[in-house]
């Protein structure tokens, strides 16, 4: 990335993030998660299922590696039924 793209996206960076007094606020960052629902259908039992996929980030894990703490991104996806 050179100077010209380093400065166009801090630019939209900083639009998209209002950090005011060096604090983010949680409503602030998107979830990182994408929703997709669907139905799984079991055709001899004529069984229909409706669910949500939802995949992206999770959450941050901490661990001790080497005596130092290192936080993580946890990224995984999950299904859920809808009723």
């Amino acid at each position: 990335m050179d100077g010209l793209d380093r400065l166009f996206f801090d630019s939209i960076y900083q639009e998209m993030c209002k950090i005011t007094n060096n604090v983010i606020f949680p409503d602030d960052v998107p979830s990182g998660l994408v929703n997709v629902p669907f139905e799984f259908k079991l055709e001899g039992e004529k069984l229909n299922f409706s669910l949500n996929c939802s995949a992206g980030f999770l959450g941050v894990r901490q661990d001790i590696i080497d005596n130092e703490y290192v936080v993580s991104p946890v990224i995984d996806w999950y299904i859920v039924n809808q009723n």
